[in-house]
């Protein structure tokens, strides 16, 4: 399952899409996100979707960051 995030333009939000599977979230809330997909890929290194969501939203605080 490949996963993205969208990072609305005004930079206020940011949606982490993974398969059929979405969520909106305010752009401040992203490092609660990370944390806890990163300690979901640490809880179950087998399951590497978690880590593929770590990367998009890493990838998502760049650009939020470039603003």
């Amino acid at each position: 399952m490949g996963w993205r995030c969208i990072v609305r333009p005004d930079r206020k939000s940011v949606v982490l899409i993974g398969g059929a599977w979405r969520d909106e979230f305010p752009a401040s809330k992203i490092d609660y996100w990370l944390e806890f997909y990163r300690k979901m890929a640490r809880k179950r290194p087998g399951q590497p979707t978690y880590g593929k969501a770590v990367e998009a939203l890493e990838a998502a605080k760049k650009r939020i960051g470039d603003g």
